[in-house]
C-alpha cells in the first residue's frame, strides 16, 4: 500500500492548525484544504509513498516505535524519545548492535507524521506555528504554499530513524 502525498500533507498541516487555534486565544483555524505543504524532490516524493510500517508499538499518547520496510531494508523508528545527546550510552548501543542513525529527509518525516499519528509537540509554540506557517491572513486557494522540512520538523515529537544493519544483532 502506498501513501497519499497530498491526504499526508493536509493532515500535518490540519494538526498544526488545531493546535495553534486550541493552543492560542487567536482565531487562527486555517483550511488546511489548501495547498500547504512540506516540498520533496522526487527521491523524497519516493520515500513518501513507498514506505511500508511492518510493525508498530505505542508505548503511550507520546512515545511510539515502528519497524518499516523501504526498497527491501529495514529501518527502526523511535517517536518522542528525548534524547538531545546523541552521544550518550543508548545511541552507542544502538550502534553496537547494528543500528546506524540516518537522516529524515521530508518524505520520510511527511509519511512518518501520517502514517504513526504523531502529534505536535506539547511544548511547541502556538505563535511561533502561526508566524512560521500561517502568516497571510487568508491564503489564496489558487497558489501553493511549500514549506522546508527545517521549518516544520521542529513542531512535531522528536523523530529518530535508523537503518537495520543485515548484521543487526536485533534482527536475527
Amino acid at each position: 500500500m502506498t501513501t497519499n502525498k497530498i491526504e499526508a500533507n493536509r493532515n500535518i498541516f490540519s494538526k498544526l492548525s488545531n493546535f495553534s487555534h486550541e493552543a492560542s486565544n487567536r482565531d487562527t483555524h486555517y483550511d488546511t484544504s489548501l495547498r500547504f505543504f512540506i516540498a520533496t524532490n522526487e527521491d523524497e516524493q519516493d520515500w513518501l509513498i513507498k514506505i511500508k510500517i511492518e510493525h508498530q508499538k505505542k508505548i503511550s499518547d507520546k512515545v511510539k516505535f515502528a519497524l518499516l520496510k523501504y526498497n527491501e531494508k529495514l529501518y527502526y523508528v523511535t517517536v518522542g524519545i528525548d534524547t538531545s545527546d546523541r552521544n550518550d550510552e543508548a545511541f552507542n548501543t544502538l550502534k553496537q548492535y547494528g543500528l546506524k542513525e540516518t537522516e529524515i529527509n521530508a518524505g520520510i518525516f511527511t509519511n512518518l507524521i501520517f502514517t504513526l499519528d504523531i502529534s505536535v509537540a506539547k511544548q511547541a509554540d502556538p505563535l511561533e506555528i502561526i508566524d512560521t506557517i500561517f502568516t497571510e491572513e487568508k491564503p489564496r486557494s489558487d497558489e501553493s504554499y511549500p514549506y522546508k522540512l527545517k521549518d516544520i520538523q521542529p513542531f512535531f515529537d522528536n523523530l529518530f530513524f535508523f537503518e537495520i544493519d543485515v548484521d543487526c544483532t536485533l534482527a536475527s
